[in-house]
């Protein structure tokens, strides 16, 4: 079809999203990116009028977007049942090891890309839809590019270069496949951080000349601090932290969280400080999930809901997300936005998103882990404080202001392709 002519006179643009993420189990970054995306973009006020039309690609099945919003996020990827907390956290790791082998030699037999190729082309030959855009929610997932002349791809980070030493080596491959890829055809390009941007800069200048900077948001109306003491008592009672001061940290238990650091920093916290305060760890185990101290004050809480985390944010003295590298970092964005100050690895993007509203720290530097926390804990005017500043700077990044620079870019996009 050509792009200056649409079907029937429909003046509407036409675009495909890359939702292959919603089929995880678990909200990680790229899951919660790509969620915040649909939800916003069927909110929106270009949506509501017909403006646009979005088709979602979620693995080898094309839906409208109400569809897969209500396939994958009413009831289904953002409501899964927890983790046992009797699990053992090797056992699941053992488990996610054997699944990365097996997958990766698959993958370097080319059996994968084999059955990928065939199935893709009896569902592609059937078929006939051509979009003005397609925008492809992660570098590693880049198929199908003919089915529109343009193409937007969303990049979160380049740690396959940076820090490969953290990911599967199926992971670096699959990232350098798809760099390969983006220097090939040169789409266009949204990055969601300054600090991403920069990486991609060193990687080949030439990626970015059609690059937008568009920084992820927080919605506001999930993640804002709670008052409601009895919805609070009951959370906090279900994670056994009734009565209890704590530190929460939300990470996937892997090696760039460096959770180990932030448990080590804890208990040297606890040599300093006498009275009773409890570090309380949400998320699931990762790859390369590293072997973490044991204590009775360190909660291993596994996978919590989205519905529980607001009190959990709220009620919690700190925020600890050390991470050795982060291309955005919305979970501290969350907890600033529930009123709490994030003690933050004071690097990549963290830096340029937190900056003063928190506590940055060298996440190698256990004391300096520890002396952060019995900042925040023991003095608690200036908590306070920080707590409104960290407050009110989160509510410059929101989902309204997300999407509608999003949908700006793909107006944009669109007009270009049709105007060449």
């Amino acid at each position: 079809m050509d792009h200056n002519q649409k079907e029937s006179g429909n003046s509407k643009s036409c675009i495909l999203i890359e939702g292959s993420k919603l089929t995880d189990d678990y909200n990680d970054g790229i899951k919660r990116f790509v969620v915040t995306l649909l939800d916003g973009l069927i909110h929106s006020e270009e949506y509501l009028k017909g403006a646009i039309e979005i088709d979602v690609k979620v693995l080898d099945e094309i839906l409208p977007i109400q569809e897969a919003v209500n396939k994958y996020l009413l009831g289904h990827s953002i409501q899964q049942a927890p983790i046992d907390k009797k699990e053992e956290l090797h056992d699941v790791s053992i488990l996610l090891a054997f699944k990365s082998r097996l997958g990766l030699f698959l993958y370097r037999l080319g059996i994968i890309n084999v059955i990928r190729s065939f199935f893709m082309g009896l569902f592609y030959k059937k078929s006939k839809k051509q979009y003005d855009l397609i925008h492809f929610t992660l570098p590693q997932i880049m198929n199908p590019w003919h089915d529109s002349k343009t193409h937007l791809v969303t990049i979160h980070d380049a740690t396959h270069l940076s820090h490969k030493e953290f990911h599967l080596s199926e992971n670096v491959k699959n990232a350098h496949s798809g760099f390969r890829m983006i220097k090939q055809y040169l789409p266009h390009i949204h990055v969601i951080s300054r600090s991403t941007y920069n990486a991609v800069a060193e990687i080949d200048e030439r990626i970015l000349e059609k690059a937008r900077l568009i920084y992820e948001g927080i919605d506001h109306s999930l993640f804002y601090p709670e008052k409601d003491e009895l919805m609070i008592s009951d959370i906090l009672k279900t994670y056994d932290l009734e009565d209890n001061e704590y530190l929460f940290c939300l990470a996937t238990n892997e090696p760039r969280k460096n959770l180990a650091n932030t448990v080590k920093g804890f208990l040297r916290f606890k040599e300093m400080y006498s009275k009773d305060v409890k570090l309380a760890i949400g998320g699931k185990p990762g790859w390369k999930s590293e072997a973490i101290p044991s204590d009775p004050s360190v909660l291993y809480l596994g996978y919590i809901p989205d519905t529980d985390l607001r009190a959990l944010y709220s009620r919690a003295k700190a925020f600890c997300f050390v991470s050795h590298f982060e291309g955005f970092g919305l979970p501290p964005l969350e907890a600033m936005s529930c009123g709490t100050v994030p003690i933050y690895g004071d690097n990549s993007a963290m830096s340029e998103i937190i900056g003063e509203y928190g506590r940055g720290v060298d996440p190698s530097n256990i004391e300096a882990i520890a002396l952060e926390m019995k900042y925040l804990v023991c003095n608690d005017e200036i908590r306070k404080d920080m707590e409104l500043k960290a407050l009110n700077f989160s509510q410059n990044f929101s989902t309204k202001g997300f999407i509608t620079g999003i949908i700006s870019f793909y107006n944009e996009i669109i007009a270009n392709q049709n105007h060449n």
